[in-house]
């Protein structure tokens, strides 16, 4: 089913698609009012979308395992607001990350369902990075007039990494997908500006969730030039700017290496220690309930210091992983592997099986972005919640998209079947 036949049905499915769109592009730009103007009317668009199609535009949503694997991951999370120190303020907390991401997972998901949306939302997840693009050039700029340094500190650049691992897998999945000069050159020219402007940022955790993206679209295309045209820009890059500037940020970090020491020490061995203490129950929802169970999980353990960064910032799990363990437990983290996984194997058969070439972009785009700011970024580091109900958005609307499709395949062959009895 695509567009349903009623006249209101399509003005509000069309203004679902249209606040989905500005939402992804806006994400990451700094525009909190575009941001919120598109998810609120995003969402009172879904209210009167479902009204107009007497809930259908929902309840497709929702047939496939992926919803199911949804479903669980929401109780679970629910779950670890209830058993919060303060569930007030874990409910608030909740609200303003995974509730949001749920939400505009269901505006997203509403749009792509829509194959005459696939275009636009493919075009915002291309454009998405432009704006940090170009702040991120005017604060070097900036920066050299001012210090005549060009480098810029690295708690500042780090938003702009974020930035480039979200968007730049969709660039890949545009030049792997597409054959259209338009769409090839846009594709192109963002995907080197972005690959050049994040290698200063010194952002290793988005250098590798990058590479895992991009890997990721490279193996399920069967696709390998694009990737290694993009390898050899970055190598290229980072080579000439070791040259031209002895001892910036690229170099540091990547003299640094990987450098696990602060993690093991100061995250993973007291993580692994509150994970042994309550495997099953965690310790609620929210920053709060965390820090507050390490400093008194802390007092049995004098081994693990007191480092000045957990003094000034409070302890943070710094992996999703890990930190969906600690609030509802093995259970919570059952959930949310389990709907990271069924949305990769969603976007993998999305991709093999699109009909158009705009619908294999979209599906690759968001497996990209999935595996390169989740699945591999969110190993090291707690992430930003809201924009992670944009790639699980598109893979449950490319999901009911699947379902309608071999829907439609079995009642052909029945009505074949049925012409062909006497």
């Amino acid at each position: 089913m695509d567009a349903p036949p009623a006249r209101g049905a399509r003005a509000f499915a069309l203004a679902v698609g249209v606040c989905a769109a500005v939402y992804i592009a806006s994400r990451y730009a700094h525009r909190s009012g575009l941001i919120n103007t598109s998810f609120y009317l995003g969402a009172l668009g879904v209210l009167l979308y479902a009204v107009a199609t007497r809930g259908r535009a929902l309840t497709r949503l929702l047939e496939s395992r992926l919803a199911l694997a949804t479903v669980a991951l929401l109780a679970m999370l629910a779950y670890s607001v209830q058993i919060a120190p303060e569930p007030g303020a874990a409910t608030g907390a909740f609200f303003k990350a995974h509730g949001h991401a749920l939400m505009i997972a269901v505006v997203v998901a509403c749009a792509a369902a829509e194959q005459r949306f696939a275009p636009l939302l493919l075009a915002a997840l291309l454009a998405g990075a432009v704006p940090e693009m170009v702040r991120q050039i005017v604060h070097h700029w900036s920066q050299w007039r001012t210090t005549g340094q060009w480098s810029i500190q690295y708690e500042l650049v780090r938003e702009y990494g974020n930035a480039y691992g979200f968007y730049l897998p969709a660039c890949v999945a545009v030049l792997v997908a597409m054959r259209d000069r338009a769409w090839r050159i846009a594709a192109w020219v963002i995907a080197v500006a972005q690959t050049l402007l994040l290698l200063p940022t010194g952002f290793r955790g988005a250098w590798l969730g990058v590479g895992g993206g991009v890997l990721a679209i490279a193996v399920v295309a069967r696709s390998w030039r694009v990737v290694a045209a993009i390898a050899i820009v970055a190598v290229t890059g980072a080579l000439a700017l070791a040259l031209a500037v002895p001892g910036n940020v690229l170099s540091q970090r990547l003299e640094k290496g990987i450098d696990s020491g602060m993690r093991k020490e100061t995250v993973w061995r007291p993580a692994a220690a509150m994970i042994v203490a309550h495997p099953f129950s965690g310790y609620g929802y929210g920053n709060d309930a965390l820090r507050d169970s390490y400093r008194s999980a802390r007092a049995s353990h004098p081994e693990w210091g007191d480092p000045e960064w957990v003094r000034s910032a409070g302890w943070s799990a710094h992996s999703i992983y890990i930190a969906m363990w600690l609030r509802g437990g093995a259970f919570a983290f059952a959930a949310l592997v389990w709907c990271l996984v069924e949305a990769m194997l969603v976007l993998v058969r999305s991709a093999r099986e699109a009909p158009r070439p705009v619908d294999r972009a979209l599906a690759l785009a968001a497996l990209g972005t999935l595996v390169s700011v989740y699945v591999v970024h969110g190993l090291f580091e707690e992430k930003f919640w809201p924009p992670f109900g944009i790639p699980l958005g598109l893979a449950l609307g490319l999901a009911a998209r699947r379902l309608d499709a071999s829907g439609a395949r079995a009642a052909r062959a029945g009505n074949r079947l049925a012409a062909a009895r006497p």
